[in-house]
């Protein structure tokens, strides 16, 4: 195992990253799902650059050729996997938005014209 400059670079990138989700978990600025992608994916870049055999335990099992086409495989389904969890995120949002203006309006309109919950249904 040799560990060249650049997978220190990348190692330090990984643990600066590592730092930065646990900083906005702690401000409570990110979601525990989020964080929890972010930090697998942060230790497992910092872990499988200091130590690249362990990747080696790993292709057997998928039927890759080589550690590269293997983080390449890995990087897609996250990606993937990141998308879908947006998407459906924002169909909810876009739901609730729509629900929202719904009741808004209904409001509006009984004020408007003075109608009362006991009145009329609308």
């Amino acid at each position: 195992m040799l560990i060249t400059p650049l997978s220190l670079v990348i190692a330090a990138i990984a643990l600066a990253g590592l730092y930065f989700v646990t900083n906005r978990i702690k401000k409570d600025r990110l979601g525990i799902g989020s964080a929890m992608i972010w930090l697998a994916l942060w230790a497992s870049m910092a872990i499988f650059t200091l130590f690249p055999a362990l990747l080696d335990m790993v292709l057997p099992i998928t039927h890759l050729n080589n550690r590269v086409f293997l983080g390449i495989f890995g990087a897609l389904v996250l990606l993937f996997a990141v998308q879908f969890g947006q998407t459906t995120r924002m169909d909810a949002l876009l739901r609730d938005q729509a629900r929202l203006v719904r009741e808004m309006a209904l409001v509006n309109y009984r004020q408007r014209y003075g109608l009362d919950n006991k009145d009329r249904r609308i």
